[in-house]
């Protein structure tokens, strides 16, 4: 993108504005290192569950029917669709 004017050099937790209209072009906001590895772990514990717990839980003429990510994606599977699974 080019701009009618130069930008400075913006360093962590600072911003470049517009000098006309005062918006904000650049945020100079990044994640560290340490926010990174912690979404990353937090990732890790929580897919598992993510995976296999139910999405939906229907009861229905006393039948109780469950739909889980992982079992939606095997009857997929089983169905021919295996490039879509």
């Amino acid at each position: 993108m080019r701009y009618p004017f130069p930008l400075p050099d913006v360093k962590s937790h600072q911003s470049a504005y517009c000098p006309r209209c005062h918006a904000q072009i650049i945020s100079g906001r990044d994640w560290s290192m340490t926010r990174l590895m912690a979404m990353a772990a937090t990732l890790l514990v929580l897919t598992p569950f993510a995976f296999t717990l139910p999405l939906v839980d229907i009861r229905l003429l006393g039948m109780r029917i469950n739909a889980s990510m992982l079992g939606g994606v095997i009857q997929m599977a089983e169905q021919g669709n295996v490039l879509t699974a």
